[in-house]
């Protein structure tokens, strides 16, 4: 195979990683339109998803929604 075909080959297969990065991204950042606290969860569900938690923890648990340290790697 010529140098030029491998070439080509390269550059599509490179655009498809951009395509595909660029895709995650924008549905990461759909996803985070959607980010609520446990609080608001358990107001809307009627659950208490950490009722086991001491108090001073289930409180500072509850209402934070930092999705800054979520990983999906």
């Amino acid at each position: 195979m010529n140098t030029f075909i491998r070439l080509q080959k390269l550059c599509r297969m490179y655009n498809i990683v951009k395509i595909v990065k660029y895709s995650l991204l924008i549905i990461l950042l759909v996803l985070y339109k959607f980010v609520v606290a446990v609080d608001e969860l358990e107001k809307r569900t009627g659950i208490d998803f950490c009722s086991q938690l001491p108090d001073c923890i289930e409180n500072e648990l509850e209402n934070s929604v930092d999705y800054k340290k979520w990983s999906f790697n």
